[in-house]
């Protein structure tokens, strides 16, 4: 049973790329839409840390890049949530 399990996934994914090869469903210049990729890196005490991956153009990267920011600040700010940042606590050694 594993086996035939294992050959079903290796074969859906050859008609895939048969079907995409034959086919052609996209042409050069085609904008597809993908979802952005957000996965949470680790928890501590200030928050998640966030990995927020989304798909643009090279010359676009930028412009994403701060408004994706933007929009999370401010989804964070209708939540009365503070703004994931770093944290820093500075303490000065006594003299002696």
């Amino acid at each position: 049973m594993a086996i035939g399990l294992a050959w079903s996934g290796l074969l859906s994914n050859l008609a895939a790329g048969v079907f995409m090869v034959v086919l052609r469903p996209f042409k050069v210049g085609d904008m597809v839409t993908a979802a952005p990729v957000i996965e949470i890196l680790e928890a501590n005490l200030a928050g998640p840390v966030l990995a927020v991956r989304p798909f643009t153009h090279n010359s676009h990267y930028w412009d994403v890049y701060f408004a994706t920011n933007k929009a999370i600040r401010d989804e964070l700010g209708k939540l009365n949530l503070p703004v994931p940042s770093r944290h820093m606590v500075m303490t000065q050694m006594p003299t002696a």
